[in-house]
């Protein structure tokens, strides 16, 4: 009995432990949010450290400061990403040192070779908490902000400061993600479970906001999805079911597919079996 009662006592300390540092780490997040305004030490991506010597230990002098061309830093397709791999939830091997092998700490610098501001992130031990990235324009290109300890958020806008994609993570692994159109309408989302071990939904839309593709799941057991596929004219295209083929590593078709024109005449049936097709109808129209 006196064992048990140990166990007990040892389970409640170990809760309160975990609970002591779950406050102390959201209150360390918190505080470098709110003092921005600290004077930091610049590193310039100047050492990518992977492996190898390095110094643990923040430098006491302003390293030296690197600055970039747009050219060098904006993807026309991805924006300026190249901040992403020292990202401490994405578990990239990637730690920013500043010319003399120190690893990055507290709130750090980047400019553009015309003197605006590129970039501004919080470190520790080289990796990433948070951070903004600007335009040449000054306007924030994306943002990416702590929610809690397991919950991350990505937000990144237009040169005009329109949302362009919004990213919700959980543990490092993407739970949301929504594209937007130029007007604000939504053009693309996808959403996994909330452990992010698979795939609910996907979504593409018409610039009008009206469905473009749905793939949904359909069978939670089975991970069977219904797929639909529209024409720009709103009436159905495409519908039939999918799996996840665990040997392929992709879904494929499964089960009775229909195809129709943009009327609404039906035009074929298809019947797959584990993403090959063992029947076949064709509906001619006159």
């Amino acid at each position: 009995m006196r064992d048990t009662f140990v166990s007990r006592d040892r389970q409640k300390t170990n809760m309160l432990i975990k609970k002591m540092k779950t406050a102390l780490l959201l209150i360390f997040i918190s505080t470098a949010v709110l003092k921005s305004q600290i004077p930091s030490d610049m590193c310039a991506i100047n050492t990518s450290i992977t492996s190898g010597t390095y110094n643990k230990h923040p430098t006491t002098k302003k390293s030296f400061q690197k600055r970039y061309t747009v050219s060098e830093v904006y993807d026309s397709v991805y924006g300026i990403n190249l901040y992403e791999k020292f990202v401490a939830e994405f578990k990239d091997d990637g730690l920013r040192a500043d010319n003399k092998g120190m690893l990055c700490q507290g709130w750090n610098e980047d400019f553009y070779d015309s003197g605006k501001l590129l970039h501004k992130g919080y470190y520790v031990d080289g990796k990433l908490i948070i951070y903004k990235n600007y335009y040449p324009n000054g306007q924030v290109e994306r943002n990416f902000k702590r929610i809690s300890l397991v919950r991350s958020q990505l937000t990144v806008y237009t040169p005009t400061g329109e949302n362009r994609s919004r990213v919700d993570y959980y543990k490092g692994n993407t739970r949301k993600w929504v594209d937007y159109y130029p007007c604000g309408l939504v053009e693309y989302m996808e959403v996994y479970s909330k452990n992010t071990n698979y795939l609910v939904q996907r979504r593409s839309y018409f610039s009008d906001g009206t469905p473009e593709s749905v793939f949904e799941l359909h069978n939670k057991r089975k991970k069977e999805y219904l797929k639909k596929e529209f024409y720009e004219t709103h009436t159905l295209k495409e519908e039939g079911t999918m799996r996840f083929d665990k040997t392929m590593l992709d879904f494929t078709k499964n089960g009775l597919w229909r195809s129709y024109d943009e009327k609404g005449n039906l035009l074929t049936e298809e019947t797959y079996a584990s993403g090959k097709r063992v029947n076949y109808v064709s509906y001619f129209q006159f």
